[in-house]
């Protein structure tokens, strides 16, 4: 009788953290939600919630978000890569999003989310552009040392270079480091 007591007594005290873990699992992957990650690379960016400027948040799908509405933008593609750019031994998230509103500019929004207490927080954005005036062409973590290339010409039609910026964390925000390098590119040079 008194095993069965205990038993009880324990099942009915571990309930609540059972039911918990099943709304933790069952959160979506936004920075809102109650799930908790264990690594930033298992929290699904290509299905987020993404700030582009002033406008309200976006969920993105699969990568992708149609525009609603003449004050919304389409989201065509999330790429993320992943390197410890703050020095902790630990993965941050570099995520470039490519967005349109309808008409021919076609612009690049960059992030840096980590991982805080099992949940993903933006750490800070780097500045992207339209197409060739300061559109992100990649972004990725080398050594510790953010380095972002954004195409760049004369029309933002038609990109000429690539300008190379490293960026280091110094443990509040990113810090350009040196100058920025500048790749010419040929007539039919690919951009990457």
């Amino acid at each position: 009788m008194i095993k069965r007591t205990s038993v009880a007594v324990i099942i009915l005290l571990a309930l609540p953290f059972a039911v918990r873990a099943q709304a933790v699992e069952r959160g979506s992957s936004h920075a809102g939600s109650l799930r908790f990650y264990a690594s930033i690379r298992h929290v699904d960016f290509r299905n987020f919630t993404y700030r582009l400027g002033t406008l309200p948040p976006i969920r993105v799908r699969n990568g992708r978000h149609r525009r609603r509405n003449d004050d919304d933008f389409d989201i065509d593609g999330v790429e993320v890569t992943y390197g410890d750019l703050t020095g902790d031994g630990h993965d941050e998230a570099i995520i470039v999003v490519r967005s349109s509103a309808g008409g021919t500019g076609y612009f690049s929004n960059g992030f840096v989310y980590t991982l805080r207490r099992g949940r993903p927080l933006l750490l800070t954005e780097f500045e992207g552009g339209d197409r060739a005036q300061g559109g992100i062409e990649s972004a990725k973590v080398k050594r510790g040392i953010l380095i972002v290339e954004r195409a760049g010409g004369q029309g933002a039609c038609c990109p000429e270079y690539v300008e190379i910026t490293e960026y280091h964390w110094d443990g509040a925000r990113l810090v350009q480091n040196g100058a920025v390098r500048r790749r010419e590119l040929l007539p039919n040079d690919p951009l990457s």
